[in-house]
C-alpha cells in the first residue's frame, strides 16, 4: 500500500469516528422519569428488587421514596431499574351493570310449587366492578457492561 493511499485511509476513519454521535447516556432515561413513578430497583448482587417511588435522580445517586423515607441509592450499586409511569389521580373505578329479561322462563321446578308466582318473565341483573389498569413495569436502566479488558 502506498504513503498516500495509507494516509487517505487514516484520515478517513478520522473523520468517520469523528461525525458518530456518542452513545446516549443510559441513565438520562432514569433522570427523565416523572416524580411519583413506580420503581424496581434491582441493586448489585442481588435478585429481589426494592421498590420505591421516584423522587429524582442526579449524576452520582437515585432519591427514592421507600414507604415514608427518603433514600439516596448510589448509581454505582444500581444493576438494573424497571418503571412504570405514576398513577393518574381521579382515576376512577368504573361498574358495568346488565339486566336481562326472559319474557318466556323455562321452569326448573314444577309450575304447581307453592313458592313459584304466576309465570311472567324473568329478570336477571349482575354488576361487575373494576379498576382503571396501569401499564406495566419497563426496563429503563441497564448497567452497561464493562469494556473487555485486553
Amino acid at each position: 500500500m502506498s504513503q498516500a493511499a495509507a494516509s487517505l485511509l487514516i484520515a478517513l476513519s478520522m473523520a468517520a469516528s469523528a461525525a458518530a454521535p456518542p452513545a446516549p447516556d443510559p441513565w438520562a432515561k432514569v433522570a427523565a422519569l416523572a416524580t411519583g413513578s413506580e420503581l424496581h430497583i434491582f441493586k448489585k448482587g442481588s435478585s429481589k428488587p426494592v421498590t420505591g417511588t421516584f423522587a429524582e435522580a442526579n449524576d452520582d445517586n437515585l432519591i427514592v421514596f421507600l414507604k415514608k423515607e427518603e433514600v439516596a441509592i448510589p448509581r454505582e450499586a444500581i444493576d438494573r431499574i424497571d418503571a412504570r409511569p405514576p398513577a393518574k389521580s381521579g382515576g376512577r373505578a368504573t361498574s358495568e351493570t346488565r339486566t336481562t329479561v326472559d319474557p318466556n322462563p323455562t321452569p326448573s321446578a314444577p309450575i304447581d310449587a307453592p313458592t313459584q308466582g304466576a309465570g311472567g318473565p324473568t329478570t336477571s341483573t349482575s354488576t361487575t366492578f373494576g379498576s382503571p389498569s396501569r401499564p406495566g413495569f419497563l426496563t429503563v436502566y441497564r448497567r452497561p457492561t464493562p469494556a473487555p479488558v485486553k
